[in-house]
């Protein structure tokens, strides 16, 4: 069943997302919420703290009892101060090493996300080996931990990380090392 992305199924029947939504390339919109929270707010929109907490809300779609257990949670009032600010980054993951790789990852190559971890199709190689990707959330998680408290996403210290299959010295096929850094839109 195909569902046209501005149909009322995606965006739940209201305007309020309509509003807010990013234009991918080629003039295609995607819902926020298919490309993170954090990524609905530009530069150009004046968006305060509770605009954002209401979208955040919309998207978890948890009951009231559960929202307030969040809403009253300081270290997500942390979150959603810095929210706003941590918007202006994107996760960019570089093959810094590469050998044997069945997928074809080259050095030079880069894997972008957005702020929240979420990998953009768009703009990503077309195939993207599953066993980079463990060690990869290991680090999105450090980045989004910097840039939700209000850190400099770039302070991880330890940003480098490879693929699982250990090459053929210790019976499997190549390794990739891939660099993970913050980078302003």
């Amino acid at each position: 069943m195909f569902i046209p992305l501005g149909s009322p199924i995606i965006y739940g029947g209201d305007d309020l997302d309509k509003i807010l939504i990013p234009y991918r390339k080629g003039g295609v919109k995607a819902p926020s919420f298919l490309t993170g929270f954090t990524s609905i707010i530009s530069k150009e929109e004046d968006m305060d703290k509770a605009q954002i907490v209401e979208i955040i809300r919309r998207r978890l779609n948890v009951g009231d009892q559960e929202w307030m257990m969040i809403e009253r949670n300081s270290k997500f009032q942390r979150l959603f101060q810095n929210a706003i600010k941590a918007s202006e980054y994107r996760l960019v993951a570089e093959v810094i090493e590469s050998k044997g790789c069945h997928s074809g990852h080259v050095v030079g190559q880069k894997l972008i996300f957005d702020n929240s971890g979420n990998l953009l199709t768009k703009e990503n190689p077309d195939r993207v080996c599953a066993f980079l990707m463990p060690n990869l959330t290991v680090l999105i998680n450090a980045f989004f931990e910097n840039m939700m408290n209000g850190r400099d996403p770039n302070e991880v210290m330890f940003n480098t990380t490879g693929c699982f299959d250990t090459g053929p010295q210790c019976g499997g096929w190549g390794h990739v090392v891939i660099r993970m850094t913050a980078m302003k839109k």
